[in-house]
């Protein structure tokens, strides 16, 4: 019925019809008392029939085509009634133009799901996971590393990117050390192997053997937008906080820092915190992917700034270093080799000692608080690793004197007695403990065993 009364507003020649309620010349209209007098000498028969007229013509097409041209005209000029129907056709115009509306948001919505798919997760699939989701998505697949050297240990965090016991980390961490241990996110704890790494790029791999790992899920760092939100995992401060979430904002892509071994890199810039410890670590979007790996030494010259590796250039990295092309040849060398599974370092009969973390040693000539004394000349072990040929039989703050028939004073000269064997070797360890000299027997490991 609408359309009919449509197209009835209509000329054929395409003008309007007028839309005044009668079509009559208004001169000619009777005056109402004369019509309500007239009515009355008229038969109650005949005024019936009048009234049955009224309500037939009442229900005409013409009479509701006036009724709506009243209502909805809302005092338009003919001139503006014309330009409007003329944009909008009326009110099937306003359907068709409802339907167009719907067409483009469908056309919309599969462009959306088609790029999703074509181009991966976007911005707006970064908006979804919140601080908490993060931190139980990635924990499982961020592991914590204690590096031994010569000196002392230090310690960062590593990214697992296989299930069969692959880690990367920053190749700083392991720099100098003989012996690398790696605590899961369940507690437990396992040497690892060097693999290779880059100094270069600041990156390592590491293996652990016998070991299910938990790998991550890595993004694309060309994706990467300033402003986006970003979050930090890894062990500022060492072991007491491990496992640490910052939460920041990526403050800029493509920055070119210099690494301390005079390298120009381009890493991602973030707000969030980062600390000793966090090295090695994961940078995170709210899709739960790794977008970088926090690398503290990028950023050791400014304050308030952390950096991270990009994702893509880490998973380049990977690459060259698993199939050989890496300059760790020296680092893997004396990782991998057998070791007796002790942190120690070279003292001086006399004198009194703190060990701390990252490889400081502090020497003290007068008695200090929380400082060992070394009794004798020596190399004073600092703690023993679970697992190693030394647990059981040497302890936290005895003194190697001698291995096999060779008098040490530093950890390197133990390291580099031990290169000679192999694992499966039995080394005699001769050693001061509890103001005695004492001789043990150690079976050399292998340090990823």
């Amino acid at each position: 019925m609408e359309e009919k009364l449509l197209e009835n507003e209509i000329a054929e020649d395409g003008e309007q019809t007028p839309s005044s309620p009668v079509d009559t010349d208004p001169a000619e209209e009777p005056a109402v008392p004369a019509e309500e007098d007239s009515r009355e000498d008229v038969s109650e028969e005949d005024r019936d029939a009048g009234s049955a007229e009224e309500e037939e013509v009442a229900q005409t097409p013409e009479a509701a085509q006036n009724e709506a041209a009243l209502t909805y005209s809302w005092d338009l000029s003919q001139e503006e009634k014309k330009a409007g129907e003329k944009h909008s056709g009326g009110r099937k115009s306003a359907w068709v133009f409802a339907g167009i509306l719907g067409v483009i948001f469908l056309l919309c919505a599969g462009l959306l799901v088609l790029s999703f798919f074509i181009g991966g997760k976007g911005a707006s699939a970064r908006s979804g996971a919140d601080a908490v989701t993060i931190s139980e998505t990635i924990n499982p697949s961020i592991v914590f590393i204690k590096s031994s050297s010569s000196t002392g240990y230090s310690t960062g965090a590593g990214v697992a990117f296989s299930s069969d016991g692959y880690i990367v980390t920053n190749y700083h961490i392991i720099t100098g050390s003989y012996e690398i241990q790696v605590t899961t996110y369940d507690g437990k704890t396992y040497n690892a192997k060097l693999v290779g790494g880059s100094l270069e790029d600041d990156l390592a791999v590491i293996h652990v053997s016998d070991v299910t790992l938990v790998p991550a899920s890595f993004g694309n760092s060309n994706r990467v937008k300033t402003g986006e939100t970003a979050y930090v995992i890894g062990h500022p401060g060492g072991e007491a906080f491990a496992w640490s979430i910052s939460q920041g904002i990526v403050s800029g892509t493509d920055r070119l820092v210099i690494t301390e071994a005079g390298f120009t890199v381009s890493v991602i810039q973030v707000d969030a915190a980062v600390n000793t410890g966090n090295s090695g670590g994961a940078l995170i979007n709210s899709s739960c992917e790794v977008i970088g790996i926090v690398s503290m030494r990028l950023g050791a010259q400014y304050e308030n700034m952390g950096f991270a590796i990009p994702s893509n250039y880490v998973l380049s990295a990977i690459d060259k270093i698993l199939s050989g092309k890496n300059d760790a040849t020296e680092e893997a060398a004396k990782v991998n080799r057998p070791y007796i599974g002790i942190v120690g370092t070279g003292v001086e009969a006399g004198k009194y000692y703190i060990a701390g973390s990252n490889n400081k040693v502090t020497v003290f000539e007068e008695e200090t608080e929380g400082a060992f004394y070394a009794e004798v000349s020596g190399v004073w072990i600092v703690s023993v690793s679970p697992g190693g040929s030394a647990y059981g039989k040497l302890k936290a703050n005895d003194i190697i004197l001698k291995v096999e028939d060779m008098t040490v004073t530093g950890i390197d000269e133990v390291i580099d007695i031990l290169s000679k064997h192999k694992a499966g070797d039995e080394v005699l360890v001769t050693y001061y403990s509890d103001g005695e000299t004492k001789v043990a027997v150690l079976t050399l490991k292998e340090s990823a065993s």
